[in-house]
């Protein structure tokens, strides 16, 4: 055989040989295995909760990476620890575990001026304390329309945020329950529906004295027994 020969030969095994290896470079990866198939078979409730709650958490990280208000929602604490703000007795008598989110206070002023009590009610089916991924994210917007709105124009104020019990409450403070109830239906219409319950009811007026007969003071405590009153 000829050197040229060789020199072909031996010109043709090395392009053989890297492109073996480039092949070998540029494979696909392997799949990796659904995780939500642990929950359930394809199509069951188990495994398309899991695939909705795997597409909420995406949506929810991508939101709070791009989110350069400074509104996105903060998660609620735990309020199975006393607090240096709450003595025992602030919390409502109820073995139900809770997660609490609240004002410290109402002035003796608002108080007169919202004298009706609203509570916004969202009930789920979790299996743990806390709601399902997919219902937190609904449930997050559904409070970023309705706080600032109800807030801005004075119409209410909100006071606290409790969760436990298989469900959230959302209580406000408001001028009139019924323009409460039309205002938050007209603002949720637009993203709606939710699966939401308003409840509201009167609160006795405010002396102007303690029984003590001291003064009221200028602002009220509020604390998580009260407000879930």
């Amino acid at each position: 055989m000829g050197v040229h020969n060789r020199l072909r030969l031996l010109a043709l095994a090395s392009v053989l040989i890297a492109g073996c290896s480039s092949s070998k470079t540029h494979s696909p990866p392997p799949v990796e295995r659904d995780r939500c198939l642990d929950a359930g078979p394809v199509k069951s409730v188990e495994y398309d909760n899991c695939v909705a709650d795997r597409e909420a958490s995406q949506s929810m990280a991508l939101s709070a990476l791009l989110d350069d208000t400074g509104d996105y929602p903060q998660p609620m604490e735990i309020v199975d620890v006393v607090d240096d703000i709450y003595q025992p007795s602030d919390f409502p008598d109820t073995p139900v575990p809770m997660l609490y989110k609240g004002a410290g206070s109402i002035s003796t002023t608002e108080k007169r001026a919202l004298p009706f009590k609203v509570k916004v009610t969202w009930k789920y089916s979790s299996k743990g304390l806390i709601p399902a991924l997919r219902d937190r994210v609904r449930m997050d917007e559904m409070e970023r329309l309705i706080l600032p709105a109800m807030q801005d124009k004075g119409l209410a104020k909100w006071v606290c945020t409790v969760t436990g019990g298989k469900q959230r409450e959302w209580i406000f403070y408001t001028r009139s329950d019924e323009a409460f109830i039309a205002q938050t239906r007209a603002i949720l219409a637009q993203t709606g529906p939710y699966p939401i319950e308003l409840s509201a009811r009167k609160e006795p007026a405010l002396s102007t004295e303690m029984q003590s007969g001291e003064s009221l003071p200028e602002n009220i405590r509020i604390t998580p027994k009260t407000c879930v009153e």
